[in-house]
């Protein structure tokens, strides 16, 4: 990186320095994450205050100081707030979540440019989300991060037997095979996933974002998915996602 950049950047967390400056973690589309200090932000008069909260959408101007070796935001000229996440509490913990998982990943490594794509359309939709549209939303996110990183397992046929899964009832998860199997191969501690569900993974994944954003499920297909993706991006991730500690029960 030379020491002027200026790069599409959306902030992820920011955490105190001293007693007027904040540490950001920007997620950028050209560079992926980026450590930056945003000098006078938590001042009453600073220049960058108030843009550069989490999920601060825009063109963000940075200095890289080689002596010190830190990066400074020059300027961050915010597109978008994303202020519908602060009006419902499921919206907010959802964004969180999908920050969370961009941080612990390391901005999804050489699928950076890739994944700022798909964090931005998925927190342009999610922002007015009815609480019915959440969910749907996070699995679209979700299922199509974890296929971007090659971690999401085929939907068309058993891993195990090569039935074709779509003729069943409902089909289960094998972590150790990590693929989904046919009842007939099934153990008894694997995750249970409703055929309806592995239908709509199945059918969405082959659209554009925009158009899955439109296609319903029903809420326990919805909520089998989500369990399921959850585990996975665990186990992708190794580490505890604390916000879905935190968020027990909104998510």
């Amino acid at each position: 990186m030379s020491r002027n950049q200026t790069c599409s950047a959306i902030v992820l967390k920011t955490y105190r320095i001293a007693e007027i400056h904040l540490g950001v973690n920007l997620f950028t589309r050209e560079h992926g994450l980026v450590s930056a200090i945003a000098h006078g932000a938590r001042s009453a008069k600073g220049r960058l205050r108030g843009l550069t909260d989490p999920f601060c959408l825009g063109s963000v101007y940075l200095y890289t100081d080689p002596v010190r070796n830190s990066v400074k935001i020059t300027e961050f000229d915010v597109q978008d707030f994303f202020l519908g996440l602060r009006e419902n509490i499921r919206r907010f913990y959802t964004a969180s979540l999908w920050a969370e998982i961009v941080l612990k990943s390391y901005g999804g490594g050489e699928s950076s440019e890739q994944l700022f794509d798909l964090f931005v359309a998925a927190m342009q939709r999610i922002e007015t989300a009815t609480d019915e549209q959440i969910p749907l939303v996070s699995v679209q996110f979700l299922t199509r991060y974890l296929a971007m990183v090659g971690t999401f397992p085929q939907t068309d046929e058993c891993g195990s037997c090569g039935r074709r899964l779509a003729d069943g009832r409902s089909v289960r998860y094998s972590a150790t095979r990590e693929t989904f199997v046919c009842l007939d191969c099934a153990g008894p501690d694997m995750l249970e996933l409703p055929i309806g569900a592995l239908r709509y993974l199945d059918h969405t994944l082959s659209l554009p974002i925009a158009n899955a954003f439109g296609i319903k499920a029903d809420q326990l297909s919805v909520s089998a998915i989500l369990r399921l993706l959850y585990a996975l991006v665990g186990s992708l991730v190794e580490t505890p996602l604390s916000t879905l500690e935190i968020g027990r029960g909104i998510l």
